[in-house]
């Protein structure tokens, strides 16, 4: 790997109810070109949040690639000195830590906001002492990631964005289509296993299922290690490996359920786009026929465009199945400038 990751903790209980785990990446460097990086203004720090069902650890593929070129020529792009990823307290490592506290305040449905909430608790918590206000931030957002973004930025007080990087969220005003949209998510959540008797067991059905067999080897591999946890209710001593999803079914389905429900988020996603902070739109290049039907929102909510447009080729779990693409598509993001002599014509909120 070319990278060094140390998990964080933000506990600001009881001003916040969860507490939250995060990865800080680092290139495998010398300290001292570290620090020489990090005390450079051209220096991003890029924040990652993940889809629904992921982990804090499901960009490191990515995160690899990105500081692959550090021993290389780095002069071909953007200088990148850490990288965090900040996880949803119901999923991964952090379901686990925050078991009592979920068992209280949410045991059987979860707010796709929380996710929000969770974020700006860790951005403002200064995780590992690091003061990130002050660094020059790229926020990075997958599914239900790119989701919360709209609400995150209007939290106050508000926190400063060098870019913004939409990866593939689903977003648009309620509608039928958002109903349909939420009833086959609901039943594709249905019909996935969840519960293995043991992590042997739950690899191999990540290998045959349809829908997952195609994410990378590595891939499986962390989730395997980071989205499994020991299954919580009691069982018999034969099944004493039994193992189920870090965020269970129920959190799941209220998470595609209170997306679909929501009636603010474009109007919020309008504001971020007339915004000053230039917001880079990936879109899945041939979506599922229901998500087709809502992608137009993206590209023109109440008049107004993200700065850049980039279609995603391997679907819309890309992290998953193609990291290179995944690289490729935010480098592309954070290279691109604007045509100043370019006037789009867009109407006012």
């Amino acid at each position: 790997m070319n990278f060094i990751c140390t998990t964080y903790v933000v506990d600001s209980r009881p001003s916040y109810r969860y507490r939250v785990m995060g990865n800080r990446y680092t290139p495998r460097l010398s300290g001292d070109s570290v620090h020489s990086r990090m005390g450079n203004d051209n220096t991003l720090t890029l924040i990652f949040l993940h889809a629904a069902g992921m982990f804090k650890e499901c960009f490191e593929p990515t995160i690899d690639i990105f500081f692959s070129g550090y021993s290389s020529d780095v002069r071909k792009s953007p200088s990148i000195g850490e990288i965090w990823s900040i996880e949803c307290p119901n999923h991964g490592q952090s379901a686990v830590l925050n078991a009592d506290d979920i068992s209280v305040y949410s045991p059987d449905t979860w707010q796709i906001h929380e996710y929000a909430d969770a974020v700006y608790a860790y951005l403002q918590g200064r995780p590992g002492g690091y003061d990130l206000s002050k660094r020059d931030l790229v926020l990075v957002g997958h599914s239900m990631g790119g989701f919360v973004i709209p609400f995150l930025i209007q939290m106050e007080p508000k926190l400063k964005f060098n870019t913004i990087v939409l990866a593939d969220p689903v977003i648009s005003p309620r509608c039928r289509m958002m109903e349909r949209i939420k009833k086959v998510c609901i039943q594709a959540a249905l019909s996935r296993k969840d519960n293995w008797t043991s992590c042997a067991e739950a690899r191999e059905y990540l290998d045959i299922n349809k829908v997952l067999k195609i994410w990378t080897s590595g891939m499986k591999d962390l989730f395997i290690k980071h989205a499994i946890v020991p299954f919580k209710d009691s069982r018999p001593p034969h099944l004493e490996e039994m193992v189920t999803l870090a965020c269970s079914k129920k959190h799941e389905i209220s998470i595609y359920t209170t997306s679909a429900d929501d009636d603010i988020a474009h109007v919020k996603l309008a504001s971020l786009y007339a915004s000053k902070t230039p917001v880079h739109l990936l879109y899945e290049r041939t979506p599922h026929p229901l998500i087709g039907t809502v992608q137009a929102v993206l590209h023109q909510c109440h008049g107004f465009k993200p700065t850049s447009a980039q279609s995603i080729r391997s679907g819309h779990m890309f992290f998953q199945m193609d990291p290179d693409e995944a690289a490729t598509l935010i480098l592309n993001a954070l290279r691109f400038k604007k045509n100043h002599e370019e006037v789009h014509s867009v109407a006012r909120l």
